[in-house]
């Protein structure tokens, strides 16, 4: 996508030609993106609270409360690749967003502690969501370099406020599994 389709770091495919989307009830019907699509994912509603959890692609990006008083809600769209389920595991949830057809490889990881991630040879990852329910000395690295610490998108704690951008052979870890990252490789 070119500039004049609205391309930025947060929606590298622009904004052009888009297909917004709601859906809810994510327990009982969870949205499968569409063959050929990628969904940005632009708002996430819960009123469920403690232990309610958002997924993509069977992996948790956000807990508890978001777009509820004072409590949390995305700062960056997730991204969902074709094929892809977004769901929760209580029904009082609900998703905005929209699909587009993508340029960018969608890529949501869990498990970095055990199983760090290495950014492919001749790509660059931008990391838009980082989830940590871990809490008090949890560390986001890489490298090796401390990017991010303690809770993430996890009701009223904090999330990322901007990209993190990876180049290709840098390795991405945590120091716990019970973290995950979305974003896209490009």
């Amino acid at each position: 996508a070119g500039a004049t389709g609205g391309e930025s770091l947060f929606y590298p495919d622009g904004v052009s030609g888009i297909t917004p989307v709601i859906a809810n009830n994510l327990s009982s019907a969870p949205y499968t993106v569409p063959s050929g699509k990628t969904f940005y994912l632009t708002s996430y509603y819960s009123e469920a609270g403690s232990g309610t959890y958002l997924s993509v692609g069977g992996i948790t990006v956000y807990r508890d409360y978001a777009g509820y008083s004072n409590n949390g809600g995305l700062r960056q769209p997730l991204i969902a690749a074709s094929g892809e389920s977004v769901a929760s595991n209580n029904n009082s949830t609900a998703i905005n967003g929209f699909l587009i057809t993508g340029t960018v490889a969608p890529l949501t990881k869990t498990g970095l502690s055990s199983s760090p991630y290495t950014v492919p040879s001749g790509k660059m990852l931008f990391i838009t969501n980082y989830y940590s329910e871990a809490g008090s000395g949890t560390y986001l690295y890489m490298d090796g370099k401390a990017l991010y610490r303690d809770y993430s998108n996890y009701s009223n704690n904090g999330s990322l406020r901007q990209p993190l951008i990876i180049n290709a052979g840098s390795v991405v870890s945590s120091s716990s599994d019970a973290t995950s990252i979305n974003g896209y490789l490009r």
